[in-house]
């Protein structure tokens, strides 16, 4: 006996309707699965450039301090490694004004080559001053300035960054902003190297004239011990401002390519450790 055609009907839609449920879990399943497939895939890939970019500091901190290759023989440089090329940026922490050891005149100049105005260029550098003279007698109960039952110390150490200087300071994010090409804290003795110095850097030196800072920009294009020399020789009003020697410290930037359109970067700020074990110290880090 054949079932009426209402319920063939019923049927049907029901067997469509179960077979539409299952395409739809298959189609979530496998969507849920790729996705799942394509994440670990990124994660992997992210950890490869990862390796890449910190083997791009290690190796471009190798040639630079233990086989004294040049910053600009290293900068912009592009080389391969196992799973993809990275490019690195080297930068001589000497060619920049430091905020612990320049001299006011220098600190003052910078501040108004900068373009920042949050306070007065004097001012700016009477407060670094002040900051790093700083200091507080610490005496015990009952003795005297004679007796020394206490000891004087200085409380204002070194500053570890410009952000630091920024908030101790009272500048604000668009001074930071305008300070940061031309300022650092890895360059101790407070000189500027001016073979490795940027154009502003050198325009912010006082009185350094336009003739004599584009007979540097000349000269060390192509630096000899003697041009180098007679350079030095020609600056010796800037004596206690320049230097023709890189610093300690260098920042090398890594930007690193896999096999996709993805990069990884990394900064660090290093200075030779004099040591096998440990070749080089990293002074500062960011990714």
């Amino acid at each position: 006996m054949r079932p009426p055609a209402d319920r063939q009907g019923f049927v049907l839609v029901a067997v469509i309707g179960i077979l539409t449920l299952i395409a739809a879990l298959t189609g979530s399943a496998f969507l849920a699965l790729r996705s799942a497939v394509e994440s670990v895939a990124l994660a992997d890939e992210d950890v490869a450039l990862t390796g890449l970019a910190h083997a791009g500091i290690a190796l471009t901190a190798y040639r630079l301090l233990l086989e004294q290759q040049s910053a600009d023989e290293l900068n912009g440089r592009s080389l391969s490694l196992p799973g993809g090329r990275f490019v690195a940026s080297v930068r001589d922490e000497a060619g920049l004004v430091d905020l612990n050891g320049s001299p006011p005149d220098l600190l003052a100049s910078a501040f108004r080559a900068s373009g920042a105005s949050g306070v007065a260029p004097d001012t700016f550098a009477a407060r670094l001053f002040a900051w790093r003279d700083e200091t507080k007698v610490q005496e015990a109960p009952g003795k005297t300035e004679a007796g020394r039952g206490g000891k004087r110390s200085s409380s204002g150490r070194p500053l570890r960054s410009l952000d630091e200087a920024a908030s101790r300071l009272g500048l604000s994010p668009r001074d930071v902003r305008a300070l940061a090409p031309l300022v650092t804290v890895y360059n101790p003795d407070g000189k500027v190297n001016v073979l490795s110095a940027s154009r502003a850097v050198l325009e912010a030196l006082p009185g350094l004239s336009r003739p004599a800072l584009e007979d540097i920009l000349a000269r060390r294009k192509d630096p000899t011990p003697e041009s180098v020399s007679a350079l030095k020789a020609s600056l010796g009003a800037l004596g206690d401002s320049i230097k023709t020697e890189p610093g300690p410290a260098y920042r090398v930037e890594v930007t690193a390519r896999g096999h996709t359109a993805r990069a990884k970067s990394v900064s660090a700020v290093i200075a030779s450790a004099n040591s096998e074990l440990a070749p080089f110290h990293v002074l500062d880090w960011s990714e």
